[in-house]
Order: structure tokens, then sequence, then C-alpha cells
């Protein structure tokens, strides 16, 4: 049947949400200290993917092979040469088979040095659990608006921002 030039998919376009960056600092500011260390390396894994723009199957296994550093030179404000290291983060992507080089913003260089430049590995349905938790205590529940069908039937519901967090977040963030 499907072969059946009558056949058609339906598709409905997908209501993804994305963080701000103030968002993304409430995050990084909640205090979990109180909480099993998952959480900590569940809510660096996420920042990471956030500013690897990423997904999930590729930044999650981050190892010291993939930190490249390369000496450039800039010219600074009074008009000076001056050699400073530059660090990216080199890898292959899994779904693409493309090898991408992202540059490491500050944010992204602290999460690294803080884990000797090796991402723990988290599972991603205990990212997923760990991180709407943790957007939750972060003040992230302002209401979004998710529009879904069922059959032929519409419906729209208003649902808290933090409940929809997840790896794929990380990636259009």
């Amino acid at each position: 049947e499907y072969t059946n030039k009558r056949f058609k998919v339906l598709a409905e376009e997908a209501d993804n949400i994305y963080l701000t960056m103030a968002e993304l600092e409430a995050i990084e500011k909640v205090d979990l200290s109180s909480l099993p260390k998952g959480y900590s390396d569940a809510r660096d894994v996420f920042l990471a993917g956030c500013w690897l723009a990423q997904r999930v199957s590729d930044y999650n296994h981050l190892s010291p092979d993939n930190i490249k550093t390369e000496k450039r030179k800039i010219i600074t404000e009074n008009d000076t040469v001056k050699e400073v290291d530059v660090i990216f983060v080199e890898l292959i992507q899994k779904k693409t088979k493309t090898r991408v080089r992202i540059h490491a913003n500050q944010k992204l260089r602290a999460i690294l040095a803080r884990h000797h430049n090796n991402l723990p590995f988290i599972w991603e349905q205990k990212l997923n659990q760990y991180i709407k938790e943790i957007g939750n205590l972060a003040g992230i529940t302002q209401e979004v608006e998710i529009r879904t069908t069922r059959g032929n039937e519409h419906k729209v519901e208003r649902i808290e921002k933090y409940k929809l967090i997840m790896s794929h977040t990380a990636r259009r963030t």
C-alpha cells in the first residue's frame, strides 16, 4: 500500500522550544549541591551541548582527543601583535559523518576544564529527566503554547517551559 501514489504521510510541524541567554544563565546558577552528582553532570553536558550546537550523540562522548589548541596571532587594542591559544572542539558528526570544528567559548572551556576535557557520559533519557528538574529549579516556568493534532482534532495546550526542555533543546538554543 505504501508504494501506491495515493499513499500520503501527513506530517505536522513540531513546536520546539529554545532557551534564552537569561534562561541559560539561570540554569548555570542553580545550586545542585544537595542533589546527586548526576544532576551537575547533566547540567554540564546540556550546557556544553548549547555552546556546541550539536546533537547529543555528538557531544555526549567528548574526550581530550576532541579538544584542539592552536596558536593564533591577534592585534590588540593598542595595535600590538599578540599570540594567543585558541581552543576548538573537533568531531565527526554521527548522523552526517561530517567533520566539524567548533570554537570553544569561555563558558564551554570552563565546563571542559572542570571535567579535564572529558565530558561525563550520561544516558539521553537521564539527561532529559535531570535537565527538566534543573529547569524547574531555575525558574523556567512560564507557559508555552503547544499545538497538536490527533486524528482530525486540533488541540492547543499551555505547558510550563521546563517540562519541554530536552537534549535537543541544546542544539536549537
